[in-house]
C-alpha cells in the first residue's frame, strides 16, 4: 500500500532526527571524548564519552525537532501523573524481573560506572539515572512518538519510535536477547506518556535505570 505525502513526510522528518542523533553521538564518543581526555587527563574518559556523547546527541535531535516544528512536548504534573508513575513503576518491576531472569545482568555501561572513583561516579551515575532518562524520553516520546502518532496513529507510532529506541541502544551495544526487552520497556515507557504524559514516562524510566543499577551494583 502506498503511504500519504503527509505519512511519508512524517517518516522522513522522524528519520532525519534520529540521523542527527546517531551522528552525533559517534562524533562525540569516538571523536570528541578522546580529545576532551587529552586536555582533562584527570576525567574518566567514560563520564568525558557520555558528556560528549549520550548527555548531547539526544538535546541534538531535540534541537532539530523544535526548530522545524516549533513544538513543546506538555509537561503536566497532578494526581493523575502520581497515580500512573506509581502504575508504570510496578509493571515495570515485572519487566525488570523478566530481565534479570533471562539476561541475568545489566548492561556493560553500568558496569563501568561502578568502577568510576571520586566524584566524578556521582556525575556518571546522575547522567545514567536522571539526564539520560529525562532527554530520551523528551526525544522518543515527547517528540517522535508525538510527530508519528498525527499521522501513524499511537499504535504505529509506538512501535515504529520503539523499533529506534531498540536501534539506538543496540548500535553501541552486544546484538542479543537484550534487546528485546529494551523493546518493551520502550513499548511500556510509550504506554505511560500516553498516559500520564512525559513526567510519569521520565520518572518509570530513571526508575528502570536506578533499579536495574542497582542490581548491577549488587552482584
Amino acid at each position: 500500500m502506498l503511504l500519504s505525502d503527509d505519512k511519508r513526510k512524517t517518516a522522513v522528518f522522524v528519520a532525519f532526527g534520529f540521523i542527527f542523533q546517531v551522528v552525533s553521538h559517534e562524533i562525540g564518543g569516538y571523536c570528541l571524548a578522546p580529545r576532551l581526555a587529552e586536555v582533562f587527563p584527570k576525567v574518566p574518559l567514560l563520564t568525558l564519552g557520555m558528556l560528549s556523547s549520550s548527555a548531547i546527541s539526544p538535546l541534538i535531535a531535540i534541537t532539530y525537532f523544535f526548530l522545524i516544528s516549533k513544538f513543546v512536548p506538555r509537561i503536566a504534573i497532578d494526581k493523575n501523573v502520581i497515580f500512573v508513575s506509581l502504575s508504570g513503576i510496578v509493571l515495570a518491576y515485572f519487566v525488570i524481573l523478566g530481565d534479570i531472569l533471562f539476561i541475568g545482568r545489566y548492561i556493560q555501561l553500568a558496569q563501568d560506572i561502578i568502577s568510576v572513583k571520586g566524584k566524578w561516579y556521582y556525575l556518571t551515575l546522575f547522567l545514567l539515572i536522571v539526564w539520560g532518562p529525562l532527554l530520551e524520553e523528551t526525544l522518543y516520546r515527547g517528540y517522535i512518538f508525538e510527530i508519528l502518532r498525527k499521522n501513524w496513529g499511537n499504535v504505529l507510532a509506538t512501535l515504529f519510535s520503539s523499533i529506534l529506541f531498540v536501534i539506538f541502544h543496540g548500535i553501541w551495544g552486544e546484538l542479543n536477547f537484550s534487546l528485546v526487552f529494551i523493546f518493551l520497556y520502550s513499548i511500556l515507557f510509550t504506554c505511560i506518556y500516553i498516559q500520564g504524559g512525559l513526567v510519569s514516562s521520565v520518572l518509570v524510566h530513571s526508575f528502570v535505570n536506578s533499579f536495574l543499577f542497582y542490581v548491577n551494583m549488587s552482584n
